[in-house]
């Protein structure tokens, strides 16, 4: 049975395929441990109508900015898990965890195209479901923590990671009170999850788990 206290039962990144490769398996990044800190900003733009005998200008609304979601995630070869039993699996998982989130913001090379970097599913517990870009990728390893000496791999890694929304779908102030953003993004997710899970079973080939 699921542990309810367990971060990776509903906190996770699911990256997408592209759009020109949908047959593509989505891969998904469980959170090892809760993020110290998250951070969701969005900001609203106006003008300033400045009036001639005016003792303040009159704010013209223009734009609001696309809301942005910053983590650190922290990724470490577990004792509970049975990560280190004879091998340097636990190590591995951590390099290739790493990986692929530094993948984020590279785009996609085909014969005949380029395309952008993948779009991401991201969800934290039932407060953030969102629908975005990885914008930046900031990876620390510690020599304070643990290494491999042969082959020399990091028991440990932080990743820090900003995302933005793609824009794609518009909300307004009622829908944002309803939560209608959460729960777009969230079923979005969900089902994105169900078929990202089914299909690393069948290929014994999950990314991020510990």
């Amino acid at each position: 049975m699921a542990n309810d206290n367990d971060p990776r039962v509903s906190c996770y990144l699911i990256i997408l395929p592209n759009d020109a490769t949908s047959d593509e398996t989505p891969v998904t990044v469980k959170f090892q441990t809760m993020p110290e800190r998250i951070t969701d900003t969005k900001s609203a733009a106006f003008d300033d109508a400045r009036i001639i005998g005016r003792s303040s200008p009159l704010k013209t609304y223009q734009f609001s900015s696309a809301r942005k979601i910053n983590l650190t995630l922290e990724f470490f070869a577990s004792l509970e898990s049975k990560d280190l039993d004879a091998t340097t699996n636990g190590a591995n998982n951590v390099k290739k965890t790493v990986n692929t989130l530094r993948a984020l913001v590279n785009p996609n090379y085909t014969s005949s195209v380029i395309q952008r970097p993948r779009k991401c599913l991201v969800r934290v517990g039932d407060n953030i479901a969102l629908i975005g870009f990885c914008m930046h990728v900031t990876v620390t390893y510690r020599g304070d923590y643990p290494w491999e000496l042969n082959p020399y791999l990091a028991h440990y890694a932080s990743v820090n990671l900003s995302f933005e929304d793609t824009g794609e779908k518009v909300y307004s102030f009622d829908d944002i009170l309803a939560g209608k953003d959460f729960m777009d993004a969230s079923t979005d997710a969900s089902k994105a999850f169900d078929n990202s899970i089914a299909a690393a079973n069948d290929a014994n080939a999950a990314i991020g788990r510990f």
